[in-house]
């Protein structure tokens, strides 16, 4: 991976190795060490004109590519190291939390929930979550894990989850709101769900502790709206057909947006 720097390789890689606080930059905040890097080699008092190509080059590489350049096995020695840190997982969590709020003042009143997975090639016979399930990937053969990931509304993580493959999204829910709470307290904060998350018991589930959400109504109940609608309409006279048309908008409001979100 070295040679993405072309002849410039070396200068690339001493340089983030003897400044190990751009490593760590690299892993939590990879665009800003970039930057930081390019920056350092413009203003340093010994720059020259090797340094003003390495900082081009920084600059238009992506991060993960630099982080591999400086540290060529890197990549196999972290995803061992992460074996390790599982232990601490709810403690790092709570740490970046509060770390990341501080230094780029995030706002965690909105989270954002979905679901993802990841399949494997293989049988993957030594991990019990790995299954077939619904694939996102269009690789129902293979087996796969599901990944469940809450973000704030600048999109930077705030807890995540692994599931097993053949886990629906809709299952997950409540773990994962009860999870977060019990990690960073109850606190005023709406809830973003799609479609695939929502039935009558998570809704109710949600309502319990006046929780706020916004969510996607499902398909099926879509078309339940649309029928009631023009049945209303069909069955009265034109001031009852906008008074039902209006009871039936508030009920609904209420149903996927949450009470106490108008």
């Amino acid at each position: 991976m070295l040679l993405v720097y072309g002849d410039l390789s070396g200068r690339v890689a001493a340089l983030v190795r003897a400044r190990p606080n751009l490593i760590a930059r690299l892993i939590v905040a990879p665009r800003e060490a970039v930057h930081a890097i390019r920056a350092f080699l413009h203003l340093a008092p010994d720059a020259s004109k090797l340094d003003a190509e390495v900082a081009t080059i920084v600059n238009d590489t992506d991060p993960r590519d630099l982080l591999r350049a400086a540290l060529p096995e890197c990549a196999p020695r972290l995803y061992r190291a992460l074996d390790r840190l599982l232990p601490s997982k709810k403690a790092l969590e709570k740490h970046l939390k509060t770390r990341l709020g501080e230094l780029f003042a995030l706002e965690y009143d909105l989270l954002l929930y979905d679901v993802t997975s990841t399949y494997f090639e293989g049988q993957a016979e030594r991990n019990p979550q790995a299954q077939r399930g619904y694939s996102r990937d269009q690789r129902p053969e293979c087996k796969q894990v599901c990944i469940a990931l809450v973000v704030s509304r600048d999109g930077l993580p705030l807890g995540y989850e692994v599931f097993a493959g053949n886990r629906a999204d809709v299952t997950t829910v409540e773990e994962i709101v009860q999870k977060i709470e019990d990690q960073y307290g109850v606190a005023d904060r709406i809830w973003v769900m799609d479609r695939g998350m929502i039935s009558e018991e998570n809704l109710e589930f949600l309502r319990e502790q006046q929780r706020r959400y916004i969510v996607g109504t499902p398909k099926g109940q879509l078309r339940r709206f649309e029928a009631e609608r023009r049945r209303s309409q069909r069955g009265g006279s034109d001031g009852e057909q906008s008074e039902a048309s209006g009871d039936h908008a508030s009920w609904a409001r209420r149903q996927w947006t949450g009470s106490a979100i108008r």
